[in-house]
């Protein structure tokens, strides 16, 4: 009996890190970086007022879920970070 509740609770923990996987994707330490670099870039092209916890928040959202697509240069998620910028600030105005 001790075994199977083993492999149920192991045959789980294999279905909570194949559900990350999909839900999480992980980044490699680079491309945190690039990420990172992208996020304060684009908000510098915020304007002043607009420049909130929330805006960046929004954008940073935007920028993991353009890298777990496949966009993994800065010049690729800059641009189109920077493109979403109108649609981000018009949301709070």
């Amino acid at each position: 009996m001790g075994r199977e509740k083993s492999g149920a609770i192991e045959s789980v923990g294999e279905t909570q890190v194949a559900i990350r996987r999909v839900i999480m994707p992980a980044f490699s330490p680079a491309l945190i970086t690039i990420m990172r670099s992208v996020l304060e870039d684009a908000m510098a092209k915020v304007p002043a007022e607009q420049a909130t916890t929330v805006t960046k928040a929004y954008l940073a959202e935007f920028i993991l879920k353009a890298a777990a697509g496949g966009l993994t240069s800065y010049e690729s998620l800059i641009t189109a970070a920077v493109a979403q910028l109108p649609t981000i600030v018009s949301t709070f105005i």
